[in-house]
Parts: C-alpha cells; sequence; structure tokens
C-alpha cells in the first residue's frame, strides 16, 4: 500500500490541490461578502496547506536532480505571506505598532513573492537585490510612506508579469492584479471592496501559478530513460536484451534471511519485478526515496541502474589491483 498516495498519484495531487484552491478561493469570497474576519482567515491557512502540499509534490516527483530551489523559494514567501495575513488580521487599530509591523511583514513577503516569482523566469535576479527590496518594502510600510510603497508593489508587479508572461499566463495575470490593488486605494471613487475583490483575486491566481509549476517535474519524470530494457519471463527463462546484467543459473535460490516474509521462497524471477522494500530493512520510505532519487521501483531496476553498476565496477576494479 503506498504510503503516500496524494504524492506519487498525479490525479489525486492535481485534484487535492484544485481543492484546495477553490476552497481557499470561496472562502475569501466569503469573507468579502459577509466581512467575516475568520472565514479571511480560514482562507489564508488553507492557501499555506496548499503552498506546503505543492512543495513536497515537486520533492517526490524531482526524479532528475533538477534544482527545483526557485520554486520552493517562492513558495515559502507565498505561504509566509499568507500566514503574516492572519496575524495581520488580528492586530490593532490602524496607527498602531502591531499593526504597522504585521502590515509592513505583509507587505515585505508579498515582495518577496513578487520578486522571487519574477526570479523563475529571470534567473539573473540576484538574491541580495531581493533581500534589500524586501528590506526597503517593510521600511516604508513601517514609516507609513504610502504612496512610495504603492508605486513599489506596483512596478514589482508589472516586472513580475512581464518577466512571466511567456511561460507562466497564471503568474503574469498574478503580477498584474498585484500591481492594479497597489494602486487603487489611490485613485478617487474607489471602495475598499475594490480592494478586496482585487486581492482575493491575486491569492488566488498565484496559487494557481504555483500549481501550474507541477508540469516543471513531471514533464522531467516522463523524460527518465528506463534503465532495464525488454525484460521478459517466459517459462522460467529470463531474455535480457539491454543492458546485459549477469543471469543466475536455475539451481539458485535467493536467501529468504534477504527478503521480508510475504517474499521469502519466490524464485528470481519474479523477485525481479518486486518493489525495493521487499529486501529486510529498506522502509517503504526510503523506497520512495530511491524512486525520487534514481527513478528506481524495483529490485531488477536497482541492479541495472548505471550509477550502481558503474560503482560496482570501480569496487571490483579496485579489488584487483
Amino acid at each position: 500500500m503506498n504510503k503516500y498516495p496524494y504524492l506519487s498519484d498525479r490525479q489525486k495531487a492535481h485534484t487535492a490541490s484544485l481543492v484546495l484552491i477553490v476552497i481557499s478561493a470561496l472562502l475569501g469570497l466569503l469573507a468579502i461578502f459577509t466581512k467575516n474576519r475568520i472565514a479571511y482567515c480560514l482562507g489564508a491557512i488553507v492557501a499555506v496547506v496548499f503552498y506546503a502540499f505543492a512543495m513536497h509534490y515537486l520533492e517526490y516527483h524531482n526524479v532528475q536532480g533538477q534544482s527545483i530551489k526557485k520554486y520552493i523559494l517562492a513558495f515559502h514567501c507565498f505561504a509566509i505571506h499568507a500566514l503574516l495575513l492572519v496575524f495581520a488580521s488580528f492586530a490593532g487599530a490602524a496607527g498602531t505598532l502591531s499593526y504597522q509591523v504585521l502590515h509592513g511583514l505583509a507587505d515585505a513577503l508579498l515582495m518577496a513573492a513578487l520578486l522571487t516569482t519574477a526570479r523563475i523566469y529571470r534567473k539573473d535576479l540576484s538574491l541580495p537585490l531581493i533581500v534589500a527590496l524586501v528590506i526597503a518594502t517593510f521600511l516604508l510600510a513601517l514609516l507609513n510612506i504610502n504612496t512610495v510603497l504603492a508605486i513599489v508593489l506596483a512596478v514589482a508587479g508589472a516586472v513580475t508579469a512581464f518577466l512571466s508572461f511567456r511561460e507562466s499566463i497564471p503568474a503574469a495575470l498574478f503580477g498584474c492584479v498585484t500591481a492594479v490593488a497597489s494602486l487603487v486605494p489611490f485613485f478617487a471613487g474607489t471602495t475598499p471592496e475594490i480592494h478586496s475583490w482585487l486581492h482575493v483575486l491575486a491569492w488566488v491566481l498565484a496559487m494557481f501559478a504555483a500549481y501550474r509549476t507541477y508540469a516543471v517535474v513531471e514533464k522531467e519524470e516522463d523524460n527518465v530513460p528506463v534503465s532495464r530494457t525488454n525484460l521478459n519471463v517466459k517459462e522460467g527463462t529470463i531474455k535480457e536484451e539491454a543492458p546485459t546484467r549477469t543471469v543466475f543459473p536455475t539451481a539458485f535460490e535467493p536467501e529468504d534471511s534477504w527478503f521480508d516474509k510475504e517474499y521469502q521462497g519466490k524464485p528470481y524471477e519474479e523477485l525481479i519485478n518486486a518493489p525495493l522494500d521487499a529486501f529486510k530493512g529498506v522502509s517503504k520510505r526510503m523506497a520512495d526515496d530511491m524512486k525520487a532519487a534514481f527513478n528506481i521501483k524495483t529490485i531488477g531496476d536497482l541492479a541495472d541502474n548505471k550509477f550502481f553498476r558503474w560503482a560496482k565496477e570501480i569496487t571490483d576494479e579496485a579489488d584487483h589491483k
């Protein structure tokens, strides 16, 4: 039984992610219509759960070892921003120290979320520059320099939209909506509800942008070459075309002490297709880690993995020296 069905099964993972996005969006809308602070907080918490799930999904399916740090960094910024929104909703009245600090931190993390999203599509956007802009945003909010703060956030949103629109429409829309939401309070005749609507829209678009990154690791996973090809079992014999692997004589019987009770006594023709956790001392989590790192799912995959074969050849050569 798979211990992590909602991570290993793509369909379940996509369904769970979309359900979390919809629930978070509905709670945000409910908060606007009813002016219910609890609904707003629950929506933000569901968003945090979604980002945590998304990070685990990327790490679970990162079989090629490609760099996903830029995605994980952006997800952390979004998740912390959502948590700060929860804390800020319980801050004191406007103008109090708690209000200024918490809203300043929320604005700073919004800036961090924008810039780390832009960095996904513009690799030369340096982390020191991002950190400096995040600190500047916090100071502007703390000192209540709202006009400059709004302009800075609007520019960051526009830059994010420009850098991401070719590869991620949700990320580009998130940048655009954030830019507009930052400037709306300064337009005559606007109401707080308009700002709230735009804020929730940006919130949902950010989650969709994160959801779209699933395709990155899924594409790499689909392109992983099969390490063992054309292995056919027929009438107790093994026909193996490539790669070449030593075939044990028919008299060979695996040691029962190597395997869990369920697999003891089985012939090697069956054991080559057994999962790695058939070995004693190998847990399901360890087997999942081997799959994530090397795309090794069975004992046969383990024997045919090029890295393990290279390691065996190195040790054999060393023994002969």
